[in-house]
C-alpha cells in the first residue's frame, strides 16, 4: 500500500542510533523501505549501519517529501498537539512520514528520548538489539597505532568533552583533564568517524565522556574500563538518558 517510509530525524547521532528500532518496526509493519535524510556531516553513517532496508541520504539531496518537510509543515515556534505520523502522496506514490524530531512537542514534560517511542506507541527497553553497526577494523587500527601512536601495552584514559551536532558542537566544562597523567582526547579527525574510535575506547582503562552519542556505542561494545559520564546541562541532569543505558556508568554531579 505504501511505497516508502520517510523518517524526520536528521541529527543528533545518538537519537538516530536510538531510533533504529522504530525504523525496523515501520519497515516490517508496512513491508517497505525506509528513507532517512541526515545532515551532510552524518552522511557517512550509511557505511556503518547497513540495514538493507534503511537508506540514509544527505538531506540536501533530492528525496521523496523533501519539499513537504519544511517550516510550513513543522513550524519551530508552535506546539502542535495534533502532530502525528502522516500519510502523504507525491508523484502518485504513497508515503508515511514519521516526524520523530518533533515527538516531544506532543508529549511535553517527559524525556525527549522517551517521547520518540511514545509517539509511535513502542516499547524502548530493547533499543540496543536493533542498533547494529559494522566496524571498520582497518581504520580502527590505523587510528589507534598510526594516528594516535598507541601500542597494545598503552595505558591511558579516554576523554571526550564534545557534544552536539555540527556546526553547533559544544564543549563540556565539567571534565578536568589536568587530573589525568596520560589521556587520549577524542577530536574530529578527517576521514575517521565516531565508530572508528571503538578500539581506542575498548582499550582505555577509564572513559570520561560528556553525555552524547558516544554513550550509545559504548552500551554496545562493552569496554573494559571504568565508565564516567558528565552532564551537558547546568546544573547536571541525566533525566533524559540515565534510564536508557545498561552499562555501569557513574553519573557525575548528581
Amino acid at each position: 500500500m505504501y511505497d516508502k517510509v520517510v523518517i524526520k530525524q536528521p541529527a543528533g547521532l545518538g537519537d538516530i542510533f536510538f531510533c533504529l528500532k522504530i525504523a525496523y518496526t515501520f519497515h516490517k509493519g508496512f513491508n517497505c523501505d525506509v528513507i532517512w535524510p541526515v545532515i551532510p556531516q552524518y552522511e557517512w553513517i550509511k557505511d556503518y549501519i547497513n540495514y538493507p532496508f534503511i537508506h540514509f541520504i544527505n538531506q540536501e539531496e533530492d528525496y521523496p517529501l523533501k519539499n513537504k518537510i519544511n517550516q510550513t509543515l513543522f513550524p519551530q515556534t508552535s506546539l502542535l498537539p495534533d502532530i502525528r505520523v502522516l500519510e502523504l502522496e507525491e508523484n502518485d506514490k504513497q508515503y508515511i512520514l514519521v516526524p520523530l524530531q518533533h515527538a516531544d512537542w506532543v508529549s511535553p514534560g517527559i524525556s525527549v528520548m522517551d517521547a520518540k517511542y511514545k509517539f509511535v506507541n513502542l516499547d524502548l527497553d530493547d533499543w540496543q538489539e536493533f542498533f547494529e553497526f559494522e566496524r571498520n577494523i582497518e581504520k580502527e587500527n590505523k587510528l589507534y597505532y598510526e594516528v594516535l601512536g598507541l601500542t597494545d601495552e598503552s595505558e591511558y584514559v579516554f576523554v571526550n568533552k564534545q557534544f552536539g551536532s555540527p556546526p553547533d558542537t559544544q564543549t563540556c566544562s565539567y571534565i578536568d583533564v589536568s587530573k589525568f597523567s596520560n589521556y587520549v582526547e577524542m577530536s574530529y579527525l578527517e576521514d575517521y568517524s565516531l565508530f572508528d574510535w571503538c578500539k581506542v575506547i575498548e582499550n582505555a582503562k577509564e572513559i570520561h565522556t560528556v553525555e552524547t552519542s558516544l554513550n550509545f556505542i559504548i552500551d554496545k561494545i562493552n569496554p573494559k574500563g571504568k565508565l564516567e559520564m558528565y552532564s551537558k546541562h547546568n546544573p547536571p541532569s541525566y533525566n533524559h538518558v540515565q534510564h536508557l543505558f545498561k552499562a555501569n556508568w557513574n553519573y557525575n554531579g548528581q
